[in-house]
């Protein structure tokens, strides 16, 4: 004898094992911030950019005047799943003929936009910057530095 299960009971049922199984990952979003400088001065105006290790979606993050930044993946405020991060800091000057104030003259060569930190910094695998994520940590302190 076969047994009908109406809607509301499959959803249920559904929500239930939603619950218990959670994302699939079996990974949890942590708030991570920290302060980012260079030779011990705030760093403000730079990108940071955590790449997970083992593959998966980076999070990312700009300084603030103070060098202070917070991380998302997906939206503001989400988090990052835990594990280890390779970390890469950029901070660009694009040149003033590439402002957006001036207008586009093909007979012109456009400058490419200038790197204020030391090339290693561009690149998570070149940076020497490793985070292990995990809940609970505390602010983190990227230290770079110009030589």
């Amino acid at each position: 004898m076969a047994t009908s299960l109406s809607f509301p009971r499959v959803f249920a049922l559904a929500m239930l094992l939603s619950v218990f199984s959670g994302c699939g990952s079996g990974s949890k979003m942590v708030s991570v911030s920290g302060t980012a400088t260079m030779d011990g001065k705030p760093l403000a105006g730079a990108s940071v950019l955590f790449v997970p290790k083992d593959g998966g979606r980076p999070a990312s993050g700009t300084t603030d005047e103070q060098g202070r930044f917070s991380l998302m993946t997906i939206k503001s405020g989400d988090g990052v799943i835990s594990g280890t991060y390779l970390v890469s800091v950029t901070k660009l000057l694009l040149p003033a003929s590439n402002s957006a104030n001036t207008v586009p003259n093909p007979s012109v060569r456009q400058l490419p936009p200038k790197s204020l930190l030391p090339n290693k910094y561009a690149n998570e695998k070149t940076s020497g910057l490793v985070v292990e994520v995990s809940a609970g940590m505390e602010p983190l302190m990227l230290e770079l530095t110009s030589r």
